[in-house]
Protein backbone atom coordinates (compact mmCIF):
# COMPACT_ATOMS: atom_id res chain seq x y z
CA UNK A 1 0.00 0.00 0.00
CA UNK A 2 2.83 2.40 0.85
CA UNK A 3 4.06 2.67 -2.74
CA UNK A 4 0.63 3.93 -3.82
CA UNK A 5 0.30 6.71 -1.23
CA UNK A 6 2.00 9.28 -3.49
CA UNK A 7 -0.30 8.43 -6.41
CA UNK A 8 -3.39 8.85 -4.23
CA UNK A 9 -2.20 12.08 -2.64
CA UNK A 10 -1.06 13.74 -5.86
CA UNK A 11 -3.42 12.35 -8.50
CA UNK A 12 -6.70 11.35 -6.85
CA UNK A 13 -9.21 14.21 -6.34
CA UNK A 14 -10.59 12.37 -3.33
CA UNK A 15 -7.36 13.12 -1.45
CA UNK A 16 -6.85 16.67 -2.72
CA UNK A 17 -5.22 18.81 -0.01
CA UNK A 18 -4.15 15.78 2.02
CA UNK A 19 -0.59 15.12 3.12
CA UNK A 20 0.88 11.68 2.54
CA UNK A 21 0.58 11.03 6.28
CA UNK A 22 -3.13 11.99 6.31
CA UNK A 23 -3.81 9.79 3.29
CA UNK A 24 -2.07 6.88 4.99
CA UNK A 25 -4.12 7.45 8.16
CA UNK A 26 -7.41 7.41 6.23
CA UNK A 27 -6.43 4.19 4.47
CA UNK A 28 -5.38 2.55 7.74
CA UNK A 29 -8.72 3.45 9.34
CA UNK A 30 -10.90 2.41 6.39
CA UNK A 31 -9.26 -0.96 5.64
CA UNK A 32 -9.38 -0.82 1.83
CA UNK A 33 -8.08 -3.64 -0.33
CA UNK A 34 -6.00 -3.71 -3.48
CA UNK A 35 -7.26 -5.73 -6.43
CA UNK A 36 -4.83 -6.82 -9.12
CA UNK A 37 -6.46 -7.21 -12.53
CA UNK A 38 -5.25 -8.81 -15.75
CA UNK A 39 -6.04 -7.04 -19.02
CA UNK A 40 -9.67 -7.68 -19.97
CA UNK A 41 -10.63 -8.98 -16.51
CA UNK A 42 -13.92 -7.72 -15.06
CA UNK A 43 -13.95 -5.89 -11.74
CA UNK A 44 -17.65 -4.99 -11.63
CA UNK A 45 -20.53 -6.29 -13.73
CA UNK A 46 -23.59 -4.23 -14.65
CA UNK A 47 -26.58 -5.21 -12.51
CA UNK A 48 -24.52 -5.99 -9.42
CA UNK A 49 -24.01 -3.87 -6.31
CA UNK A 50 -20.78 -2.79 -4.64
CA UNK A 51 -20.09 -1.21 -1.26
CA UNK A 52 -16.75 0.18 -2.44
CA UNK A 53 -15.52 2.92 -4.73
CA UNK A 54 -12.60 2.12 -6.97
CA UNK A 55 -9.45 4.17 -7.49
CA UNK A 56 -7.03 3.26 -10.27
CA UNK A 57 -3.52 2.82 -8.85
CA UNK A 58 -1.74 1.59 -11.99
CA UNK A 59 -2.72 0.64 -15.51
CA UNK A 60 -6.22 1.64 -16.58
CA UNK A 61 -9.84 0.55 -16.35
CA UNK A 62 -12.58 0.74 -18.96
CA UNK A 63 -16.12 1.75 -18.13
CA UNK A 64 -18.24 -0.18 -20.63
CA UNK A 65 -21.86 -0.83 -21.47
CA UNK A 66 -23.16 -3.89 -23.31
CA UNK A 67 -26.20 -3.32 -25.53
CA UNK A 68 -29.01 -5.83 -26.16
CA UNK A 69 -27.21 -7.12 -29.27
CA UNK A 70 -24.09 -7.93 -27.27
CA UNK A 71 -21.98 -5.06 -28.57
CA UNK A 72 -19.65 -3.36 -26.12
CA UNK A 73 -19.52 0.44 -25.96
CA UNK A 74 -16.51 2.06 -24.27
CA UNK A 75 -17.80 4.97 -22.18
CA UNK A 76 -14.55 5.98 -20.49
CA UNK A 77 -10.94 4.95 -19.98
CA UNK A 78 -9.57 5.87 -16.55
CA UNK A 79 -5.92 6.03 -15.56
CA UNK A 80 -4.10 6.27 -12.20
CA UNK A 81 -5.82 8.51 -9.64
CA UNK A 82 -9.25 8.30 -11.23
CA UNK A 83 -12.25 7.43 -9.06
CA UNK A 84 -15.18 5.30 -10.20
CA UNK A 85 -18.35 3.56 -8.91
CA UNK A 86 -18.60 5.96 -5.95
CA UNK A 87 -22.17 7.05 -6.77
CA UNK A 88 -23.46 3.48 -7.07
CA UNK A 89 -21.72 2.55 -3.83
CA UNK A 90 -23.12 5.42 -1.79
CA UNK A 91 -26.61 5.07 -3.28
CA UNK A 92 -26.58 1.28 -2.80
CA UNK A 93 -27.88 0.86 -6.35
CA UNK A 94 -26.96 -1.74 -8.98
CA UNK A 95 -24.35 -0.61 -11.47
CA UNK A 96 -25.63 0.28 -14.94
CA UNK A 97 -22.15 -0.20 -16.42
CA UNK A 98 -19.38 -2.76 -16.18
CA UNK A 99 -15.74 -2.12 -15.26
CA UNK A 100 -12.90 -4.03 -16.91
CA UNK A 101 -9.12 -3.71 -16.93
CA UNK A 102 -7.82 -1.89 -19.99
CA UNK A 103 -4.39 -3.35 -19.23
CA UNK A 104 -2.77 -5.17 -16.32
CA UNK A 105 -3.82 -2.91 -13.45
CA UNK A 106 -4.04 -2.37 -9.72
CA UNK A 107 -7.19 -0.88 -8.20
CA UNK A 108 -7.86 0.33 -4.67
CA UNK A 109 -11.33 -0.60 -3.38
CA UNK A 110 -12.35 1.92 -0.72
CA UNK A 111 -15.44 1.33 1.48
CA UNK A 112 -16.88 4.83 1.08
CA UNK A 113 -20.20 3.99 2.74
CA UNK A 114 -18.37 3.06 5.92
CA UNK A 115 -16.45 6.32 5.73
CA UNK A 116 -19.67 8.27 5.24
CA UNK A 117 -21.21 6.59 8.28
CA UNK A 118 -18.23 7.41 10.50
CA UNK A 119 -17.27 10.94 9.47
CA UNK A 120 -16.49 12.26 12.95
CA UNK A 121 -12.81 12.84 12.30
CA UNK A 122 -11.61 15.95 10.51
CA UNK A 123 -9.79 13.97 7.76
CA UNK A 124 -12.93 11.92 7.08
CA UNK A 125 -15.03 15.09 6.79
CA UNK A 126 -12.49 16.55 4.36
CA UNK A 127 -12.60 13.33 2.35
CA UNK A 128 -16.38 13.56 2.09
CA UNK A 129 -16.14 17.21 1.10
CA UNK A 130 -13.73 16.22 -1.67
CA UNK A 131 -16.18 13.55 -2.77
CA UNK A 132 -18.94 16.16 -3.00
CA UNK A 133 -16.67 18.19 -5.27
CA UNK A 134 -16.06 15.10 -7.41
CA UNK A 135 -19.83 14.62 -7.68
CA UNK A 136 -20.27 18.28 -8.63
CA UNK A 137 -17.64 18.10 -11.39
CA UNK A 138 -19.16 14.91 -12.78
CA UNK A 139 -22.59 16.52 -12.71
CA UNK A 140 -21.27 19.48 -14.70
CA UNK A 141 -19.66 17.07 -17.17
CA UNK A 142 -22.93 15.17 -17.63
CA UNK A 143 -24.94 18.39 -17.95
CA UNK A 144 -22.60 19.60 -20.68
CA UNK A 145 -22.81 16.28 -22.50
CA UNK A 146 -26.61 16.33 -22.38
CA UNK A 147 -26.50 19.83 -23.85
CA UNK A 148 -24.30 18.64 -26.73
CA UNK A 149 -26.34 15.49 -27.38
CA UNK A 150 -29.62 17.42 -27.34
CA UNK A 151 -28.58 19.29 -30.49
CA UNK A 152 -30.55 18.15 -33.51
CA UNK A 153 -27.78 17.36 -35.97
CA UNK A 154 -24.30 15.92 -35.84
CA UNK A 155 -22.93 19.25 -37.05
CA UNK A 156 -24.62 21.08 -34.18
CA UNK A 157 -23.47 18.47 -31.65
CA UNK A 158 -19.85 18.88 -32.76
CA UNK A 159 -19.95 22.68 -32.81
CA UNK A 160 -21.63 22.73 -29.39
CA UNK A 161 -18.81 20.60 -27.98
CA UNK A 162 -16.04 22.61 -29.65
CA UNK A 163 -17.58 25.95 -28.67
CA UNK A 164 -17.79 24.83 -25.05
CA UNK A 165 -14.15 23.66 -25.13
CA UNK A 166 -13.06 26.98 -26.66
CA UNK A 167 -14.91 28.99 -24.01
CA UNK A 168 -13.22 27.02 -21.24
CA UNK A 169 -9.83 27.43 -22.90
CA UNK A 170 -10.31 31.14 -23.56
CA UNK A 171 -9.14 30.64 -27.13
CA UNK A 172 -10.65 29.70 -30.47
CA UNK A 173 -7.95 27.05 -30.85
CA UNK A 174 -8.22 24.04 -28.57
CA UNK A 175 -6.58 20.66 -28.21
CA UNK A 176 -9.30 18.31 -27.03
CA UNK A 177 -8.46 15.28 -24.82
CA UNK A 178 -10.20 12.86 -27.21
CA UNK A 179 -9.09 11.12 -30.36
CA UNK A 180 -11.50 10.81 -33.29
CA UNK A 181 -13.06 7.53 -32.11
CA UNK A 182 -13.40 8.79 -28.54
CA UNK A 183 -15.04 11.99 -29.78
CA UNK A 184 -17.50 9.92 -31.83
CA UNK A 185 -18.27 7.80 -28.76
CA UNK A 186 -18.71 10.91 -26.59
CA UNK A 187 -21.17 12.41 -29.08
CA UNK A 188 -22.83 9.02 -29.62
CA UNK A 189 -22.32 9.10 -33.39
CA UNK A 190 -20.66 7.00 -36.07
CA UNK A 191 -16.98 7.76 -36.55
CA UNK A 192 -17.15 7.92 -40.34
CA UNK A 193 -20.12 10.29 -40.15
CA UNK A 194 -18.21 12.48 -37.70
CA UNK A 195 -15.18 12.56 -40.01
CA UNK A 196 -17.42 13.57 -42.92
CA UNK A 197 -18.91 16.46 -40.94
CA UNK A 198 -15.45 17.62 -39.80
CA UNK A 199 -14.29 17.60 -43.43
CA UNK A 200 -17.37 19.54 -44.53
CA UNK A 201 -16.93 22.17 -41.82
CA UNK A 202 -13.26 22.50 -42.71
CA UNK A 203 -14.02 22.97 -46.41
CA UNK A 204 -16.65 25.58 -45.55
CA UNK A 205 -14.15 27.56 -43.46
CA UNK A 206 -16.08 27.03 -40.22
CA UNK A 207 -13.25 25.16 -38.49
CA UNK A 208 -9.73 23.96 -39.02
CA UNK A 209 -8.86 20.52 -37.71
CA UNK A 210 -5.74 18.41 -37.39
CA UNK A 211 -6.05 15.27 -35.27
CA UNK A 212 -7.39 16.55 -31.93
CA UNK A 213 -6.47 20.21 -32.51
CA UNK A 214 -9.38 22.40 -33.63
CA UNK A 215 -9.72 26.09 -34.48
CA UNK A 216 -13.15 27.72 -34.70
CA UNK A 217 -13.66 30.63 -37.09
CA UNK A 218 -16.54 32.27 -35.27
CA UNK A 219 -17.17 35.05 -37.77
CA UNK A 220 -17.06 32.84 -40.84
CA UNK A 221 -19.55 33.79 -43.52
CA UNK A 222 -19.61 30.23 -44.79
CA UNK A 223 -22.92 28.95 -46.01
CA UNK A 224 -24.73 26.82 -43.45
CA UNK A 225 -25.14 23.37 -44.92
CA UNK A 226 -27.83 21.08 -43.55
CA UNK A 227 -26.69 17.90 -41.81
CA UNK A 228 -29.19 15.17 -41.08
CA UNK A 229 -26.84 12.57 -39.67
Amino acid sequence: MTKYIEILTKACPLFAGFTAEETAAILTASHPRIQQLAKGEYLFHAGTKTDTAGIVLSGSVHIVRHDYQGSTVLLAELGPGNLFAESFSLANLPLTVSVTAGQDSAVLLLPVRSLAASSASAPARRLLNNMLQVFARKNVFLTERIEHLSQRTLREKLLSYLSNAAEKNGSDTVVIPLNRQELADYLAVDRSALSAVISALRSQGVIDAHKNRFTLYRHSSATHVSDTK
